[in-house]
Parts: structure tokens; sequence; C-alpha cells
């Protein structure tokens, strides 16, 4: 019901309305992590698509659309079309200064995304980026954990040992996760 209100609400708005563009993109989240990876990727087109005919190009609404849909192709494993949206993601990003936690979050998709398609070294890189995003920015120990895990997994896969060693090492001394309400 829901989803058929915010179709009807499109319907009413003009193809070019910026509104529009952002209930698309909504729309097009929700249903992306609802598991309905194609129907999201649709409406995030069309979200992307409205987004850059109303904005400038360095707009940070265009870039929030393009992290979304850059991830929603990852998880259909449409790679190389995922590598191109969020290494624009993060350009765009990197242009318009956004938070710190938006362009994490962007740079370890893209980390996994080369990395799921085996370009390991490219995608060690980006991470390492990004766990120092994360550490400037102070971010929770679980998303450098995870970070640092992916790492972990890029550079054991390149042969690099010693590294991966070095990088166990960094998840080690990160102060203690908190404990879930079930193990208490």
């Amino acid at each position: 019901p829901v989803l058929q209100e915010a179709e009807r609400l499109l319907q009413r708005l003009s193809t070019k309305d910026v509104l529009r563009g952002d209930i698309l993109h909504e729309l097009g989240l929700s249903v992306y992590q609802l598991g309905e990876l194609q129907e999201g990727e649709k409406h995030l087109k069309r979200a992307l698509s409205i987004k850059c005919s109303c904005f400038p190009s360095n707009d940070a609404s265009r870039a929030i659309t393009m992290e979304a849909l850059g991830d929603c192709l990852r998880e259909q494993q449409k790679y190389e079309e995922s590598e191109q949206m969020l290494k624009q993601a993060v350009e765009m990003q990197t242009t318009v200064n956004a938070p710190a936690e938006t362009k994490a979050t962007t740079m370890n998709n893209l980390g996994l995304c080369l990395r799921q398609q085996q370009k390991y070294e490219e995608a060690g890189q980006m991470l390492k980026q990004t766990l120092e995003i994360q550490t400037a920015a102070n971010m929770s120990v679980q998303s450098k954990a995870s970070t640092l895990s992916w790492l972990m997994l890029c550079l054991n896969k390149q042969g690099k040992y010693g590294e991966t060693e070095e990088e166990f090492l960094k998840i080690s001394t990160l102060e203690e996760l908190p404990q879930s309400n079930a193990s208490r």
C-alpha cells in the first residue's frame, strides 16, 4: 500500500520536479533494501536522471543517489556499471566536501565492488583510504573493523601476508566492541 501511494504521488508531479527525484530516490532505496533489486535500480536510475536535469553537476544530492544506485548494481553483480557509478559518486563527494561518513560508506562500497571483481590491489588501496577517513572522523569501531577485515582479505589474496598481519594487529587494538543485549 505505501509503495502504491508513492507511485500515485509520482503520477501527479512533473517529470522534471525536484520532489519527484527525491521520492524516486527514497522509493528505489526502499525497494532495493527489501530485496527487489531490479525495481530499486529502475527507480534510482529515474531519480538520478531527474536530479541530473534539475541540479548542477556537483550537487551532493546527485552523489547520494549515485552511491545508492552503485550499491544496488553491485548487489546485482553488475560490477563494471557499479564501479563506474561509485567512482563518480566518490569524485563528486570529494568535490562537494561531503560528510566523512557519507564518503567512507561510498568508498567502502567501491572497495567491495573492486574486490568482487578480483581487483585486489585497487580494492586494498580504496579500503585503506576508507579506513583513514573512518579513523580521522572517529567513526564507530564496528565500521573500522569491517573495513579492516575486507582489507585483510584483499591483502591476503595478493600474498601480502606481512601487511595482512599488520592490519590484523590494528583490529586487535581497536577499543572493545559493545556487547549486544542478547549476550548480557
